[in-house]
C-alpha cells in the first residue's frame, strides 16, 4: 500500500507541477519588481494587491492562463 501511495503522489505531482516547472520562485513582494520586465508578473502582481498581497484563484487562473496547465 505504502509504493502505491508514493507512486500516487509523485504521479500527481508530475500533474500538478509539471507545466509549472519553467516558473522562476518567488515571492509574492517580489512580483513588482519582475513585473517591470515581465508582463505576466506585472499582472500577477496587480491582481495579488488587489487581494491584499494574497494568492488567490484569480491569480491561479492567471498562472495556469499563462503556463498553459490546467484547473485542478
Amino acid at each position: 500500500m505504502k509504493n502505491s501511495v508514493q507512486r500516487f503522489g509523485k504521479f500527481l505531482s508530475a500533474m500538478i507541477i509539471g507545466p509549472l516547472s519553467n516558473m522562476p520562485m518567488t515571492a509574492i513582494e517580489g512580483f513588482g519588481k519582475l513585473g517591470e520586465k515581465d508582463p505576466f508578473f506585472k499582472e500577477l502582481d496587480a491582481c495579488c494587491k488587489r487581494n491584499k498581497e494574497l494568492w488567490s484563484k484569480e491569480a491561479e487562473d492567471i498562472l495556469f492562463e499563462y503556463y498553459g496547465g490546467k484547473e485542478a
